[in-house]
């Protein structure tokens, strides 16, 4: 990695922060977290999955934002943090 980090520094690039998810952009997430899915063996999820999947969708986005987390941070959340 710090090869890669030197070669990148060499050419002139850096790293950039990620902007952060606007209100906007998580409404549009809360309006279609709850639609079917396709997976990637092509079956449908039924309605009943993919509402219980919206719904844990819906929440660890809206965590994540609240408390500006990243994808790591997220994951390596236990119950007794929340």
């Amino acid at each position: 990695m710090r090869g890669l980090t030197r070669w990148a520094a060499q050419e002139g690039r850096t790293p950039r922060q990620a902007a952060a998810l606007t209100a906007e952009a998580l409404e549009a997430i809360r309006a279609t977290a709850h639609l079917r899915r396709t997976g990637p063996g092509g079956r449908t999820e039924g309605a009943r999955t993919a509402r219980r999947g919206g719904r844990v969708d819906v929440a660890l986005v809206s965590v994540m934002r609240d408390a500006m987390l990243r994808r790591g941070e997220a994951a390596a959340l236990t119950w007794a943090d929340v």
